[in-house]
């Protein structure tokens, strides 16, 4: 997630508030941690971890990062929402200021989850960073970000089945348009927009490779608009693309349907196959005992 306006007031630098609030730093030539006191073994994890996501990420879009983030490990939980004003969220930056906020009190424990967090909000930074002659959509953003860093990284993720194919299916799935600047407010729609945004782009790496979604990229970093960039790097227009991709989705979730409405039958088939299968195995070394010559010189 990423949020862009004044939210902390970081008028005399990024963190002064923070520092003012009795929390301490941990820097290095990369990055800048401001933590509370009893967060130093978690900022020195993620000092020691910084350096392995920045080469990730450099290596997939081959742009270099350029500047030093500020990460702030944020305690309690009650305050990160104060400051994130949203609930549903464990992180968010500020790609202006080039600040990283994280809600430790959720994540201490999690350290996969961490990484991947910090790696998603990271690319935000980046893509903010590298793309300054055109706008970054907001689900393209998002998309981007979940697919660098390996999901659904930054919301909180419950366990719950996927909510495009119940959208499609009800008319109720939001064109790309409609989430080109915000996200829905309510907690469906919500998760819907980044499950979504997560989709399409995956859509693109299956449909045409890894390197079209970073020569999109590429082409949004020299300045060409978005629609033109899809359609130099794939081909296609931006609405053909988006059809493609909701037919795609409805053949999934038809094939889907038709399995979840005959389950029961291809499970009879199943078992009755096995069935047989036993039978026959039987049935022959049965046969191959009697016919066995051996037997018959013992006998």
């Amino acid at each position: 997630m990423f949020l862009v306006g004044s939210i902390f007031g970081f008028a005399s630098g990024a963190g002064a508030q923070f520092r003012a609030d009795n929390y301490q730093t941990l820097k290095n030539q990369e990055v800048v941690i401001h933590f509370p006191a009893n967060l130093q073994a978690g900022a020195q994890n993620v000092i020691k971890v910084f350096p392995v996501i920045k080469n990730e990420l450099e290596a997939l879009f081959g742009w270099p990062v350029q500047f030093r983030p500020s990460i702030i490990l944020v305690e309690e939980r009650n305050r990160f929402q104060q400051l994130a004003g949203d609930d549903r969220v464990e992180a968010f930056a500020r790609p202006h200021d080039r600040i990283i906020v994280i809600d430790y009190s959720r994540l201490a424990a999690r350290p996969l989850r961490m990484i991947t967090t910090l790696k998603h909000e990271l690319v935000h930074l980046l893509l903010h960073d590298q793309i300054v002659y055109v706008s970054v959509p907001k689900w393209l953003n998002e998309g981007i970000a979940q697919w660098a860093s390996g999901g659904l990284a930054e919301i909180l993720v419950t366990a719950r089945k996927s909510l495009i194919g119940d959208a499609l299916r009800a008319g109720r799935l939001p064109a790309l348009q409609a989430l080109e600047h915000r996200f829905p407010t309510d907690r469906n729609g919500f998760s819907l927009a980044y499950e979504q945004s997560l989709s399409i782009v995956s859509y693109i790496e299956k449909n045409y490779g890894r390197q079209a979604v970073i020569n999109l990229l590429a082409y949004m970093q020299n300045g060409v608009p978005l629609d033109q960039a899809v359609y130099e790097s794939l081909a296609v227009s931006l609405p053909e693309l988006e059809n493609t991709w909701r037919s795609g989705i409805r053949r999934q979730e038809s094939w889907l349907t038709f399995l979840s409405i005959h389950i029961t039958e291809f499970l009879f088939l199943l078992g009755a196959g096995l069935t047989l299968t036993g039978f026959l195995r039987y049935w022959i070394k049965k046969k191959n005992y009697r016919d066995d010559p051996e037997e018959d010189d013992w006998e």
